[in-house]
This record gives structure tokens, C-alpha cells and sequence, in this order.
């Protein structure tokens, strides 16, 4: 009788070893899981925190000392155009301007990017 519940007890206590095995892998993979669950959570709220800038449009009316160039240095964004002579040539096909000669008291349409909306 003393064999039999020796085995009965070494069986069992086998089978809590290996159940708490089994939970320990288990709480293992859910911390890992978690942990990178977490991660990416925080990138992409890191990520929305910067705000897109947004393509707007604006009347300018040109005064007497004013060029393409000084509009440009005004208004335009470096990360959206690659050069000052791009941003000139928008401007030209946006006005259609044959050539970069403006005139004091013309009104041109320049391009800009913000991250706000406009007021109104």
C-alpha cells in the first residue's frame, strides 16, 4: 500500500511540475507579448505627435521692391521643394507667367505649406 501511494504522490507532484511549467512559458510569452504590444503603441503615438503640413494657397499682391525670389524666400518650405528655382517655376505655371518679370500691383497666387489650417 505504501508503494502504490508513494507512486501516486510522485505522479502527481510530476504533473504540478510540469502544469506550472506550462503556465510559467505561458506568462513568459504573454510578458513578451505585452512588452512588444506596448512598444509599438508608444512608436505610433510618437509618430502621430508630428503633424503633416498641408499644401494652402494665398494672394499676394506685389509691391514695388518685391521679385520671385523674395517671394519664394518668404513662402517656400525647403522639405517640400527641392530648389528655389522649382518653387520659381510653380509659380510661374500656377500664374502663368511666360517668363519671371512681375509688375507692382500684380497679384500672384503662392503656394505655401503650414501644419495649420488657415484662419478664416
Amino acid at each position: 500500500m505504501s508503494e502504490r501511494r508513494i507512486r501516486n504522490n510522485r505522479l502527481k507532484r510530476y504533473k504540478e511540475c510540469r502544469r506550472n511549467r506550462i503556465l510559467c512559458a505561458l506568462a513568459a510569452c504573454f510578458t513578451l507579448l505585452f512588452a512588444f504590444s506596448a512598444d509599438s503603441f508608444s512608436a505610433n503615438a510618437s509618430a502621430h505627435t508630428e503633424q503633416e503640413a498641408c499644401k494652402y494657397y494665398t494672394s499676394v499682391r506685389i509691391q514695388e521692391d518685391d521679385t520671385l525670389y523674395s517671394i519664394a524666400d518668404t513662402y517656400m518650405d525647403m522639405q517640400h521643394y527641392a530648389s528655389e528655382e522649382e518653387y520659381i517655376r510653380e509659380l510661374c505655371r500656377i500664374n502663368f507667367l511666360e517668363d519671371e518679370t512681375i509688375l507692382t500691383g500684380m497679384y500672384l497666387v503662392v503656394p505655401y505649406y503650414d501644419t495649420t489650417p488657415p484662419s478664416k
